[in-house]
């Protein structure tokens, strides 16, 4: 059992800081607490880590390496800016906000590369390369709204350009644990698993708290970029029996929710319907090229090349307009006849259960005829070898 007092100090923490930042969020022209509490919370950051790595280093450290496992996940917690203290200091002064943001990224990656290095989890340059670059992109996003939020007032445009960086970085990030591109074998562990998801969730976060902060509400059209992430996530990490129909599922949906985005400049050619299109195709280009099976890779090469000749054609600059109510149109249409094959009457439901029955049975048989075959040969108990 990790240690209760561990716990407790994070748990603190945490509360900690979010009643500061809280306080300073009804206080704006006060800078000092926020930056005293930002300097405390490095300094936590760094007693935490030399703890964690003195408990693994220790003669009985294999005892404590709990302990230490815990530490290092409260330590990406706090370098994930979970309590949002950075971006409440990049509000209230960018120059001071950039300064420390960069720092305690810098510091914060340091500190896991020691932390996880003593612990013996092996991310490769990739891999924290991506970990950096997820972290520095979640003080990114207080930036970006920050410098274009002026009077109270965020463009939309702003806030649509992060949920597409939210969603890359989704979408990498799922590629990265897929593709294995670390330099030596390792074995996936949740820490792993949470070191790598655990920056992503802060941009969320941040996303989220800009949006609250500027009173925009997350309409149809910037949660499609989100869908496309979640499309590639399901793609690319769940089973392949659910991971793909839900994938394909989503993009379907983003593709319905894109609409217009005020304030989005016209002259780069990069509408919401195109951005939507080329995300989709890279989808389905990266759950070709990773899942290693050749079927689904040619079975999604043809739409992914349709998808991205459809982007390239968009030339009116057009958003989905008439294209998402046909796309909406077919899925209403889609869902009457699912619909219509739902049994009505009791009786109905009576023979679709006995059928299913029979399938299941069926499907039962075959599924121990199939893995009895691939298993190895066993000697009964009774039979000796000769010496």
């Amino acid at each position: 059992m990790p240690n209760p007092c561990f716990l407790l100090s994070g748990l603190c923490m945490l509360v900690g800081c979010y009643l500061v930042n809280a306080a300073a969020h009804l206080r704006k022209d006060e800078l000092l607490p926020v930056v005293g509490m930002v300097v405390t919370v490095m300094v936590y950051q760094a007693l935490v880590a030399a703890l964690a790595v003195w408990l693994v280093r220790r003669p009985d450290g294999n005892e404590h390496r709990r302990d230490a496992v815990m530490l290092s996940g409260l330590l990406l917690l706090l370098a994930s800016d979970v309590t949002l203290l950075l971006q409440e200091l990049v509000v209230a002064s960018p120059w001071a906000g950039a300064l420390l943001g960069t720092s305690a990224c810098m510091a914060s990656v340091m500190e896991l590369l020691w932390v996880l290095g003593a612990l013996g989890v092996r991310l490769g340059p990739v891999g924290w390369a991506v970990t950096a670059a997820n972290l520095a992109l979640s003080f990114a996003l207080a930036g970006l709204f920050r410098g274009f939020g002026h009077n109270g007032f965020l463009p939309t445009a702003a806030v649509y350009a992060g949920c597409w960086v939210v969603a890359g970085s989704v979408g990498w990030t799922s590629a990265l644990w897929v593709a294995h591109a670390w330099h030596e074998p390792w074995r996936a562990t949740k820490l792993h698993a949470f070191v790598l998801a655990v920056p992503v969730g802060a941009q969320l976060l941040h996303l989220w708290a800009g949006t609250f902060a500027f009173g925009i509400d997350m309409s149809a059209t910037l949660i499609a970029p989100l869908l496309v992430g979640l499309a590639a996530a399901l793609m690319l990490l769940c089973p392949a029996w659910i991971g793909r129909p839900a994938g394909v599922l989503a993009m379907l949906l983003a593709l319905a929710m894109t609409g217009d985005v005020p304030w989005m400049p016209d002259h780069t050619g990069l509408t919401p319907w195109r951005l939507t299109l080329l995300g989709c195709a890279a989808v389905l280009l990266a759950s070709g090229l990773l899942v290693r099976s050749w079927m689904w890779a040619a079975t999604s090469a043809l739409p992914a090349a349709l998808v991205f000749v459809g982007a390239g054609a968009d030339d009116t600059g057009k958003t989905l307009g008439q294209a998402g109510q046909r796309s909406a149109g077919w899925l209403g249409e889609a869902w009457a006849v699912v619909r219509g094959l739902v049994p009505d009457t009791m009786m109905e439901w009576g023979v679709t259960a006995v059928a299913l029955a029979f399938l299941l049975l069926g499907a039962g048989t075959a599924w121990v005829t199939r893995r009895n075959k691939y298993d190895p040969p066993t000697r009964p108990a009774n039979v000796t070898t000769p010496s």
